[in-house]
């Protein structure tokens, strides 16, 4: 748990797998918060299932009442289908997130080591 001048955040930005992605994503949304954000990062090294994978967590978000959700790495960019903001990379999300200048959320930030998230800290 961090708290930056904006926002609350849960940084979980060192591992992520389809079990662990859900597990946070739903321990997220049974937490109390007027406004939450779900930043979250491509799941590495899934193989053959990693499409059919990050899907998965894209109709869980979709069904999840979160009221903003940021996804970046390509597998996301392909599972996506334009139903949230999603970029191929930190630093674009990073960008992104700048211009709008989010305040006051509860933010979930979770995704693999190698898509680099916490690069989104100081736009948080």
């Amino acid at each position: 748990m961090l708290q930056s001048a904006s926002n609350q955040l849960i940084l979980d930005a060192y591992n992520a797998n389809p079990s662990s992605m859900q597990a946070a994503i739903r321990n997220f949304i049974g937490i109390k918060s007027d406004k939450k954000m779900a930043i979250l990062g491509d799941m590495l090294e899934l193989g053959e299932e990693s499409h059919a994978e990050h899907e998965a967590i894209v109709q869980l978000l979709i069904q999840s009442g979160i009221e903003q959700v940021v996804l970046v790495g390509p597998d996301f960019v392909k599972a996506s289908k334009a139903e949230f903001p999603v970029f191929r990379d930190a630093e674009t999300a990073r960008e992104w997130l700048l211009e709008k200048g989010f305040k006051g959320y509860d933010i979930l930030l979770k995704g693999s080591r190698g898509i680099k998230m916490e690069k989104v800290l100081d736009a948080l």
